[in-house]
């Protein structure tokens, strides 16, 4: 799942009462990143990219300066 995908979730919406059931709602995902990093925090996401490299044997999923 990536920014900006939507998704559609069935019967999860507002009840109609005209038709006696839920609608379904729609949803369109938003990722914010912070603007900047603690060291730790940097570390922590250093050591996820690792791992991550590690299972997928390709490029990083995160580009961080």
């Amino acid at each position: 799942m990536q920014h900006g995908d939507k998704l559609r979730l069935r019967g999860r919406g507002i009840f109609s009462s005209e038709r006696g059931l839920k609608g379904d709602q729609y949803v369109e995902v938003r990722v914010v990143l912070p603007r900047t990093l603690t060291q730790r925090q940097r570390e922590l996401l250093e050591e996820f990219d690792q791992d991550e490299r590690k299972k997928l044997s390709s490029k990083s999923w995160w580009k961080g300066s």
